[in-house]
């Protein structure tokens, strides 16, 4: 069985995996300081969106209806 959430949250069920680029906050540069190494048991950043993709929902120009295909076209 596979779970999604939030890396924030200690609810973890088996293994945590994450899939972001950069455990950064949404600036993409300043690192987030409540992500640490117990927060998951791997990380996987080659399954993650393109950092073009996470520019262009934060920056308007992707939607959140249209982010998920936008990324499925990517893996």
């Amino acid at each position: 069985m596979l779970y999604t959430g939030c890396i924030l949250n200690d609810n973890s069920v088996g293994t945590r995996i994450s899939v972001m680029s950069r455990h950064t906050l949404n600036d993409g540069k300043t690192p987030d300081e409540r992500i640490t190494e117990s927060s998951y048991d791997e990380w996987m950043p080659e399954l993650a969106p393109s950092a073009r993709l996470i520019g262009g929902y934060y920056g308007g120009q992707v939607s959140w209806d249209t982010f998920p295909d936008m990324y499925l076209g990517e893996i």
